[in-house]
């Protein structure tokens, strides 16, 4: 069986009311599109802020600072307690995965606080990310760019309760022992 992971909802607590600007928040690595985070905010004509521990050569020094700025900054490696402060304050949490990522921690975190994602379509964004109710998942950066200008047609309310609904530690624990039970109900047959 397939089950989400689950998060602590109290550690994100539902933000109604968002400043102007998007959010990326993890490991500054190619693969989680950083610099195509950086590109469709600069496209869209828009705030990004930048959270997670730079990554160490080339890539920092050549992709990612030379686009720091006014309207691209960098606020560092934030403790994970205070993540929620980030996400809850985002209009937007940019994710343009590169890889197949299996599940995305952060898509969940971010719509706990109320803040729609948009994502590439790779691994597990679309089941996930309810296209068009909790956030876009989309193609490349131009449609990253459309999606942000829709993104405020997203009720906040509905992200934090899809994540209420499918995504909590207690959902988590419950699919964890349907799955044990069903295993178990297979081993008693063999024998």
């Amino acid at each position: 069986g397939t089950v989400y992971n689950g998060i602590n909802l109290k550690l994100f607590p539902f933000s109604e009311k968002p400043k102007d600007y998007c959010l990326f928040l993890g490991r500054l690595l190619p693969t989680k599109g950083v610099k195509a985070a950086i590109m469709a905010a600069k496209k869209a004509k828009e705030k990004l802020i930048i959270a997670g521990a730079p990554s160490e050569g080339k890539y920092w020094e050549k992709e990612i600072k030379p686009h720091l700025g006014k309207n691209i900054k960098y606020v560092g490696n934030i403790p994970y307690e205070k993540t929620y402060k980030y996400y809850g304050q985002a209009k937007v949490t940019l994710c343009p995965i590169q890889w197949e990522e299996p599940f995305g921690l952060t898509f969940i975190e971010s719509m706990a606080c109320g803040t729609p994602v948009i994502a590439f379509n790779h691994g597990s964004a679309k089941e996930v990310i309810k296209n068009g109710k909790t956030g876009f998942v989309v193609k490349d950066i131009n449609e990253m760019v459309k999606a942000i200008k829709k993104i405020g047609q997203i009720p906040r309310e509905d992200c934090r309760k899809h994540v209420e609904q499918n995504f909590t530690i207690e959902e988590m624990v419950e699919g964890y022992e349907k799955v044990f039970y069903k295993i178990l109900s297979r081993t008693k047959k063999i024998k």
